[in-house]
């Protein structure tokens, strides 16, 4: 999800957030049925309308005509993804950093994310955080401790870590339903392994630097950093022969001279050695002093993986999908989960496409054919666009995003990462704490007490490069 300015409220945010929790007064509200016959959503509800084969990727596939056309290819993917670089505002390429940055352009990156807290915040249990304990995350960003001229460090995550809006573990909500739903407001997003970074700053104890990565720039745990020589890190980054992760997760136990680790989808490893059934990749690991060392493991027999990429075709698009089908919704991708934004960035990386990580950003970015719907559209044309929406294409309304996964019944079905929602189903409005990945029909969605998503949406996106 996106959040414009981390210190105003955002009311569309509340709705995704509060739907299938707060009522509206002269509406008929039933629960959800609790029975959990196929596991649609991180609570396993029942969602009426969804019949058990809808939730198999293979359905959606076998109704689609053109589920194996190949809609770019690796060529086409490479000079698109070259220009979402170069083109787009929210992405960071690495490779063009100078090897120093002045004090000014430090301090400017940090205070752009990291600006004083104005507003009430809530503790885990719903009490007010006194302002005291927020003005003292000010000297945590240790400001004045910023050279006149900084020299750039370089790491890879040895690890899966957190990306903060402070050098803090403090979790901060903004309601009770942000408590309630665990939407920690100092959570930014999280970094997989492997994933380079540039190190610009330390906060005052040490404990916490801040990085740009591709996607984002913020606050992480320094012993989650293995630093080494930058021709080394963006070199790892960049190794042209690689495998890509397509399982949600894949774990590589510890050995007498490693730990463990996991490797989310879409994460993207330098291939080691291909010896048939045995394939080993190169993995990051920091060693005792915080170096970075490369070693080479091997990946436990019959872990789905793909030579660099899959093939991007909708066929492929949609059993990735599904793959994530019933995992739990994390806002910022907190306690090893994914929420709307980072769903859909990492099924499509699965297929070498890249896109901003936050859902204002991947509507704006200009590199993909996207169809903007303005306040003068009518509810017609509205209804049209939904209507010529393609399996794949991405649907944003305020602070949401839903991957379109076919046409059934008169309706367009889509699949998200929600908290929940709230929808008109046969008479009937319905709430759905969903809290995870799902497939719901879209036009039922309800927006508020009058108006439903279609009436909200912005833009639906076709990713396939802008004016192909």
């Amino acid at each position: 999800m996106r959040r414009p300015d981390p210190w105003l409220p955002a009311a569309a945010l509340a709705v995704v957030l509060a739907a299938g929790f707060a009522g509206c007064a002269g509406r008929q509200i039933t629960d959800a049925p609790t029975a959990a016959v196929v596991r649609n959503g991180g609570a396993g509800l029942t969602v009426p309308g969804v019949t058990p084969d809808m939730l198999q990727a293979s359905t959606w596939i076998a109704a689609d005509p053109d589920a194996r056309r190949v809609r770019m290819t690796a060529a086409e993917l490479e000079r698109n993804n070259a220009m979402l670089l170069a083109r787009d505002p929210s992405m960071h390429d690495l490779s063009k950093f100078a090897d120093t940055l002045t004090r000014d352009e430090v301090a400017a990156r940090i205070r752009s994310l990291s600006s004083p807290v104005t507003r009430t915040l809530l503790d885990g249990q719903g009490n007010a955080i006194p302002q005291a304990t927020l003005d003292a995350l000010q000297p945590t960003l240790a400001l004045d401790a910023i050279p006149a001229r900084v020299t750039l460090q370089w790491a890879l995550l040895s690890r899966r870590a957190d990306l903060r809006t402070f050098p803090t573990r403090l979790r901060v909500y903004r309601d009770a339903i942000g408590v309630e739903q665990g939407i920690d407001r100092f959570q930014e997003t999280a970094l997989f392994p492997g994933t380079p970074v540039a190190i610009l700053h330390g906060s005052a104890d040490g404990r916490w630097k801040f990085v740009v990565s591709p996607r984002y720039a913020a606050w992480i745990d320094a012993d989650a950093l293995a630093v080494g020589e930058r021709a080394t890190v963006l070199g790892f980054a960049a190794a042209p022969d690689a495998v890509r992760m397509l399982a949600p997760h894949t774990r590589l136990d510890a050995t007498p001279d490693a730990p463990a680790v996991a490797f989310d989808m879409s994460t993207r490893l330098p291939l080691a050695r291909d010896a048939g059934a045995n394939l080993d990749v190169l993995v990051p690991r920091r060693d005792a002093d915080g170096r970075l060392q490369i070693e080479s493991r091997s990946l436990p027999a019959g872990t789905p993986i793909a030579r660099d990429a899959l093939p991007y075709t909708s066929a492929n698009l949609l059993t990735q999908a599904f793959r994530l089908l019933g995992e739990r919704y994390g806002w910022g991708h907190a306690d090893g989960t994914r929420d709307c934004s980072g769903f859909v960035s990492d099924v499509y990386a699965t297929l070498g496409v890249g896109m901003p990580r936050n859902t204002g950003d991947q509507r704006d970015t200009p590199v993909f054919r996207t169809r903007r719907l303005v306040d003068g559209n009518s509810r017609e044309e509205r209804l049209d666009a939904v209507r010529q929406a393609q399996v794949g294409d991405l649907v944003f309304i305020p602070g949401h995003v839903m991957m379109v996964i076919g046409h059934r019944d008169g309706l367009t079905w889509v699949i998200h990462d929600t908290p929940g929602v709230t929808y008109r189903w046969q008479g009937t409005v319905v709430r759905l704490p969903l809290a995870g990945v799902s497939v719901t029909p879209l036009e039922p969605l309800e927006y508020n007490a009058t108006t439903d998503f279609v009436d909200h949406i912005q833009a639906i996106q076709h990713v396939v490069a802008n004016g192909k």
